[in-house]
């Protein structure tokens, strides 16, 4: 939300290098005044979006990498799901969960996590399954090597192992996503295919490594695999919050009836769909229009 607040201002000019600067005034006051830990991720999106395009962001130094992404062509669409549960970073276990991949990289000697990792993660010259298995491989070595230097350094890891797996291995998941999302003019609808499934690998490794699933995320993701979908993935930190699923377009109703579906025989909230299109940044007419 600060990131659109900032945008509903005054007019902000098409000049990234500021948007950039915002972002991080807006990160600054989620972290210090509003007491929750975030990443950039949000801040990020909001205002340095780019119409039709997928951002790689590089949270070392924020540097973003814009992929042109043309769902339409494919007959796919993005289908986001509200589930109408509490979304709390600041008095869970977010802060927590990134103070455990802090004190990797400190132990390691490094300022970041991702510098553990190869630059390159993008498995160019495997198939899925070879790329699979090796950065599986990937992440269970680093994870070692970085909880024995943790021990060395501090003792034994007063957290999960599975925190930390979690960590290295979502970053690897983003290095072959955007691979295969770079090359999906050549590659076609195999690369958003395999781009679904990662979307579901990841989600799986938050649910049983960071462990910040709940129910109601979980029967989304199921519901949505259930019926179709590509791929689905908590957006975001978890402890609630939303799905993202990478659906046909041709059932993206029969999607959402099937999860309202389940969401009703659960007793769970009525959930909220949001058909999701790679949009423009913060602008200052429709927020004036529509925040105040």
């Amino acid at each position: 939300m600060p990131g659109y607040r900032c945008g509903s201002f005054r007019p902000l000019p098409d000049n990234d290098a500021l948007r950039a600067r915002l972002a991080q005034v807006c990160i600054t006051a989620e972290n210090k005044v509003a007491g929750a830990h975030t990443g950039g991720l949000d801040q990020t999106a909001s205002l340095r979006s780019k119409p039709g395009q997928a951002l790689v962001v590089d949270f070392r130094d924020f540097s973003i990498d814009p992929i042109h992404l043309n769902l339409q062509k494919h007959g796919l669409s993005f289908l986001v799901v509200d589930t109408n549960t509490p979304h709390a970073l600041a008095h869970n276990g977010f802060a927590t969960r990134r103070a455990a991949s802090e004190s990797c990289a400190k132990a390691l000697g490094l300022t970041y996590l991702r510098d553990a990792l190869p630059e390159d993660l993008s498995c160019a010259h495997h198939d899925e399954r070879e790329a699979k298995e090796w950065r599986l491989e990937l992440v269970d070595s680093s994870v070692n090597r970085s909880l024995t230097a943790l021990e060395e350094r501090e003792g034994p890891a007063t957290f999960p192992r599975g925190w930390v797996r979690h960590a290295f291995h979502d970053m690897t998941l983003v290095g072959r996503a955007s691979y295969l999302l770079k090359r999906a003019d050549e590659l076609g609808y195999r690369a958003f295919e395999e781009t679904g499934r990662i979307f579901t690998e990841s989600f799986i490794s938050m649910r049983d490594e960071l462990r910040v699933s709940r129910p109601e995320i979980d029967a989304a993701v199921e519901t949505c695999l259930a019926h179709g979908a590509l791929g689905a993935r908590i957006v975001g930190g978890g402890f609630g919050g939303a799905v993202m699923a990478l659906v046909k377009t041709s059932r993206l109703e029969e999607t959402a009836q099937a999860i309202a579906q389940a969401y009703a025989e659960h007793g769970y909230a009525e959930p909220r769909f949001l058909p999701m299109v790679a949009g423009f940044p913060a602008d200052y007419d429709w927020l004036s229009e529509n925040f105040r």
